[in-house]
C-alpha cells in the first residue's frame, strides 16, 4: 500500500493544524471463477482503465488497482476498503463486473481481468483507456474519454466492435485475416499498417472484405485516429 500527504499553506502563512489530505493506493483480487458455463464477461466503469488479458487455466480472476483522497490517514484507510470488485451473474448467464466505492469520497480504481480467449468480453468505460489482449471470441470495447486497443484472433463468424468518443482506437488482427472490415472516424485518420489491404489517403471511412469468412470488425473513432496493424 501507498500513501502520499497533500501539503497546506495560504500565501506563505502557516496554518497550525492545517488538515493533510492523504491518497492511498493498493490492489485488491477476487477469487477465480470457472468460465466453462459463462458465454459472456461484462465489464463496466465510470471512470478508470480496463486491462483484459488471457487465462490458461480455464477460469477468470479479477483484480483491482484502487486509489483513495481521505481527510487523513484513517478516514483513506476506511474509505479504501469499500472500494470493491462487484461480480454478479445476469439472467442470460453472463458475468457481470463493476467496481463500487464510497459515496461521497474521492476515489478511482483500474480493472484488470484475465478471462479465457474463447469467451466474448463487452467493456466500457467513461473515462479510462482499454486494453485487450489476445482475443479469440468476439469483443465489444466502448470508452468514451480514452483509447482502445485491441490485440485480437478472431475465430470464424465472430464480430470484433471497437469504438472511442475522444480517443483512438487500435485493433491488431492476423495479416491474412479473412474478414469484412468497417472503418468509421469523424476527425481523424484511418490507418492501415501491414493489414490485409490499403486505406486511400484522407478516408474518413472505409469498407473492404478479404476473403469468404463471416468474421466482422467493425472501427470507429469519433475524435481520434483508427488503426488496423497486420500480425
Amino acid at each position: 500500500m501507498r500513501f502520499s500527504l497533500a501539503s497546506c499553506a495560504v500565501a506563505g502563512v502557516s496554518l497550525a493544524g492545517c488538515a493533510k489530505p492523504v491518497t492511498l493506493e493498493a490492489d485488491v483480487a477476487s477469487p477465480p471463477i470457472e468460465a466453462s458455463a459463462i458465454p459472456e464477461v461484462r465489464l463496466s466503469l465510470g471512470a478508470g482503465s480496463i486491462t483484459v488479458e488471457s487465462s490458461e487455466d480455464g477460469s477468470i480472476v479479477f483484480s483491482a488497482h484502487r486509489r483513495v483522497t481521505g481527510k487523513d490517514e484513517a478516514a483513506a484507510r476506511q474509505q479504501l476498503e469499500s472500494v470493491r470488485i462487484v461480480p454478479l451473474r445476469d439472467s442470460d448467464g453472463a458475468l457481470r463486473v463493476s467496481i463500487d466505492g464510497p459515496e461521497g469520497a474521492t476515489w478511482s480504481a483500474d480493472l484488470m481481468a484475465r478471462v479465457p480467449a474463447t469467451v466474448r468480453v463487452v467493456a466500457e468505460t467513461g473515462r479510462g483507456a482499454i486494453h485487450l489482449g489476445s482475443r479469440v471470441a468476439s469483443v465489444r470495447a466502448t470508452a468514451r474519454e480514452g483509447d482502445v486497443d485491441v490485440d485480437s484472433r478472431p475465430a470464424p463468424g465472430s464480430r470484433v466492435e471497437l469504438e472511442s468518443t475522444h480517443g483512438s482506437v487500435t485493433c491488431r488482427v492476423p495479416r491474412f485475416l479473412s474478414a469484412h472490415y468497417n472503418l468509421r472516424v469523424e476527425n481523424g485518420s484511418i490507418r492501415s499498417e501491414a493489414a490485409p489491404f490499403r486505406v486511400p489517403a484522407g478516408a474518413t471511412s472505409f469498407s473492404t472484405t478479404t476473403g469468404p469468412d463471416a468474421t466482422s470488425i467493425h472501427l470507429h473513432a469519433a475524435n481520434g485516429d483508427v488503426t488496423v496493424e497486420g500480425s
